[in-house]
């Protein structure tokens, strides 16, 4: 049996990432903003919302906060089987898949509510009744339509008028359920340990790349 040290929470986390990392904001009649997107709390965003020539531009960033098998989306457990190409050879694998929900949260900083409600009804409208459908590759190669579903939107504004200043941010906060799988037991049929091994390692290294790509907030 193989030991799976690849991670399906950094596959879905990379999904979201490469979904939501090319939004754009019209700043004036000619000029374009891409938003970007981070790891790191709120707290650290305010910091970095202020840029230089008098204009604020909005930043997100998203956090995994959550896995968890999900039992009313429970699959056979006996064992499943697939073909797989390693080296122009056809191996036999087998494998269990557990369904599981990935809970993700996504902040998005601004320092005007027009810019912040632009944003989140970017975002929003690609929902149909709350679910956006995503093809992910799992690593043995399988495309699943996978859903994710809006589980909510907060706005929090700051009222205080008396302390307004040059600091102040207008943040949302949007919330997500991954409905994903995470695979189990995987193992070659007769065989090909090592080169299985080599295969997993490759679409894990893969996911590692997108991750690495996205700044982390000191």
């Amino acid at each position: 049996m193989i030991i799976n040290f690849f991670d399906e929470a950094k596959s879905y986390t990379a999904l979201l990432l490469d979904q939501f990392s090319n939004l754009e904001l019209k700043i004036d009649s000619t000029n374009l903003y891409q938003i970007p997107i981070v790891f790191g709390n709120p707290d650290r965003l305010r910091a970095k919302l202020i840029t230089p020539n008098n204009y604020r531009k909005p930043i997100m960033s998203l956090s995994l906060l959550s896995s968890q098998p999900n039992l009313e989306r429970s699959t056979n457990r006996l064992l499943k089987r697939k073909k797989i190409i390693l080296n122009d050879t056809q191996v036999q694998v087998t494998y269990n898949d557990q369904p599981t929900d990935f809970s993700f949260e996504l902040w998005i900083l601004s320092d005007t509510m027009t810019s912040l409600t632009n944003i989140t009804s970017a975002i929003s409208t690609t929902f149909y009744n709350k679910y956006l459908y995503i093809d992910y590759k799992t690593p043995l190669n399988e495309t699943i339509s996978t859903p994710i579903k809006l589980d909510g939107i907060e706005y929090l504004i700051d009222n205080n008028e008396s302390e307004f200043n040059d600091t102040r941010t207008i943040e949302a906060k949007l919330q997500f359920i991954v409905e994903g799988v995470q695979h189990s037991q995987i193992s070659p049929v007769g065989g090909y340990i090592k080169e299985v091994d080599l295969y997993l390692d490759s679409w894990y290294k893969n996911i590692q790349t997108t991750i690495d790509s996205y700044k982390i907030l000191p």
